[in-house]
């Protein structure tokens, strides 16, 4: 890529993601089927990014998880440290459970060791975040959400069995795994 080509990237990026995150629905739009399939043509096209630019991806994607400063610090030693957690909406984190379950669909084993330890701290930082909700208003929802994100963490391991997660990765998710098997 030449110089003008990795000054652009960052628009080019914002576009798709927008593509992808638009649900316009009714016949006209195509519905529910349209929004998939657009979505999938985008991750699609993404395989072909050099990992810094996917990182780039993902972190547009999932920034609004995070209250400011917690997207850059280490999310597994946050998580296993107690540290603050923010307050979402169970709609928004169903949509970003969503996205890392299309992601891994579509990009599956293309994705690097980083990739996957990205995603696997995503899924640690919903599940922790959805938790600590659920300890506060155990709602349907929520615990719906909580289940949603132990399969799809277990389906990230079944799909991905040659990825070895570090220590601290694996002492997150148990710690997680503990909290959700005390409270069902």
């Amino acid at each position: 890529m030449c110089s003008s080509d990795l000054e652009l990237l960052p628009v080019i990026l914002r576009i798709l993601y927008g593509r992808m995150r638009s649900v316009k629905s009714g016949k006209k739009a195509g519905g529910k089927a349209q929004v998939s399939a657009r979505r999938g043509l985008v991750l699609h096209n993404l395989m072909v990014l050099p990992e810094q630019e996917l990182q780039q991806f993902f972190n547009l994607v999932f920034k609004d998880l995070f209250d400011a400063g917690q997207a850059d610090s280490d999310l597994f030693c946050h998580v296993v440290s107690g540290g603050a957690l923010p307050v979402r909406g169970s709609q928004q984190m169903q949509a970003c459970v969503e996205m890392v379950q299309v992601i891994l669909s579509k990009l599956g084993k293309l994705l690097s060791p980083t990739s996957l330890s990205y995603l696997l701290s995503i899924l640690v930082w919903l599940a922790a975040v959805t938790q600590a909700q659920v300890d506060l208003h155990s709602t349907s929802p929520l615990r719906s959400l909580r289940n949603t994100l132990f399969s799809t963490l277990a389906g990230f391991y079944t799909k991905n069995d040659g990825f070895e997660p570090s220590v601290k990765e694996q002492e997150a998710v148990e710690q997680i795994f503990q909290i959700g098997r005390a409270h069902v």
